[in-house]
């Protein structure tokens, strides 16, 4: 009886049984829910066959020049390989020239687990109808903004008036604010102003300025770098006694924004109008309310504080400003750690809401808790400080206030401790004067 004959094995060289081929795992595929925006505006990241169940690292550069810039993100990827993530693009790419209207980035996504796993795509970035002019009467100087920009100001500060420019909201303190300041130059000049960015004060041998122009004008330009902000480039412009002096960054990848910066025009108006001392009517003003009522006295323009009284902050006038001692007290060390340690916000209190000033520039993130003035000295003013850390830590200072040229400084700091009043140590000092004599 004939039996059927098995087919034969599949035998690779050598009579080797050959394994089936296993399947080719996808590569990595990149999406954009548009290939193409104008700077703000809202699009998706969509990947898929990435390594399931970990996190993707997504970051941009040019894709005529991989130059990478300090923008990325991170994602969760799905059991599934697929992660969306939602992104705004850039204001304006950093380096695109003057003329160009649009620049063409490359997005790069990258598995955190298995590197070697990356997918890429490509987006044109169009910001030729994306700008408005602004221009600002008041201190001289005007620009191109984005659309969706707004200017908040003028706001008193100790380095001058001050403007915060971005898209809103606009908080103090928030690094990705742009920020302009104008000035008298014999109050500030540049490199008082950038020692004052710098490191508040005492640095002066650390300011090296690269000489350049701003829109044909001659300027100066400087990376700050402090801790925990991101460095920012600032340019300082001098004209007719005025000092102008700003950052441009974008709000994201926090690079300077190198087209708008060249459309920056400044032509001062009278040192009058740019000086520190306004008038307190302006409703931007910005003064300190020891004791919150809920209607806000009117300001006086000579105090003439009672003798009987204790005079409180709005009385003494002049010391309205908490900004003023605040660069003070950094500027001269109050503490004898480092700023790192012992940096704080300012704020005042006004109908019993804490409203963070603003002292970007200084890099303060800590809350002023309470402030009064003692009394007063023929040598000035004592104003005394609580000041409450992140710790919890309260810390109490004595200031004395002096006024030279129409501006107040701190002349002495020191310890006020907060058990008893500060005018309660010196009463055993009388004792000690008979013995002498003798």
């Amino acid at each position: 009886m004939c039996q059927p004959t098995p087919p034969p094995t599949p035998r690779g060289l050598g009579g080797v049984v050959e394994a089936p081929t296993a399947a080719p795992t996808p590569a990595p595929q990149l999406q954009l829910t548009s290939n193409q925006g104008q700077p703000g505006q809202e699009i998706a990241i969509l990947g898929t066959d990435f390594p399931p169940s970990a996190a993707v690292e997504i970051a941009l550069s040019t894709a005529a020049n991989p130059r990478q810039i300090p923008l990325t993100l991170t994602a969760e990827i799905d059991e599934q390989g697929a992660f969306a993530a939602p992104f705004t693009l850039p204001t304006l790419w950093p380096g695109s020239g003057d003329t160009a209207e649009s620049v063409q980035l490359l997005i790069r996504a990258t598995s955190l687990t298995v590197p070697s796993q990356t997918a890429e795509t490509s987006l044109t970035l169009d910001y030729s109808d994306a700008f408005q002019p602004y221009r600002n009467d008041e201190m001289g100087f005007s620009l191109d903004l984005p659309l969706e920009w707004i200017v908040e100001g003028p706001l008193r500060t100790p380095l001058g008036t001050m403007y915060l420019v971005g898209k809103p909201p606009l908080q103090p303190g928030d690094p990705s604010v742009s920020t302009f300041l104008v000035a008298p130059s014999e109050q500030w000049s540049a490199i008082r102003a950038a020692e004052q960015l710098l490191c508040g004060g005492g640095c002066v041998s650390d300011v090296r300025f690269t000489l350049t122009t701003v829109n044909d004008m001659p300027a100066r330009e400087l990376l700050i770098e402090t801790e925990g902000v991101p460095p920012l480039t600032w340019y300082f412009v001098e004209q007719d006694n005025q000092l102008l002096y700003f950052s441009l960054h974008d709000p994201i990848t926090f690079a300077t924004l190198d087209r708008l910066v060249q459309t920056v025009r400044f032509q001062p108006v009278s040192a009058a109008t740019a000086a520190l001392d306004l008038p307190t009517a302006t409703p931007e003003v910005i003064a300190i309310v020891p004791t919150p009522a809920p209607t806000e006295p009117p300001a006086t323009a000579e105090p003439t504080p009672e003798p009987t009284a204790t005079p409180d902050l709005r009385e003494v006038g002049p010391v309205q400003m908490v900004n003023d001692l605040l660069a003070g007290v950094l500027q001269q060390r109050l503490f004898s750690v480092s700023e790192a340690e012992y940096q704080f916000t300012a704020a005042y209190l006004a109908a019993n809401e804490p409203r963070p000033l603003l002292i970007t520039a200084l890099q303060l993130n800590q809350l002023l808790k309470q402030f009064s003035v003692a009394r007063e000295d023929t040598g000035g003013v004592v104003v005394r400080a609580e000041i409450v850390l992140l710790d919890d830590t309260r810390v109490a200072r004595l200031f004395t206030m002096v006024k030279e040229d129409e501006v107040w400084r701190i002349d002495q700091i020191e310890p006020a401790g907060l058990p008893q009043p500060a005018t309660e140590a010196p009463t055993e000092t009388p004792t000690a004067e008979p013995e002498g004599d003798q």
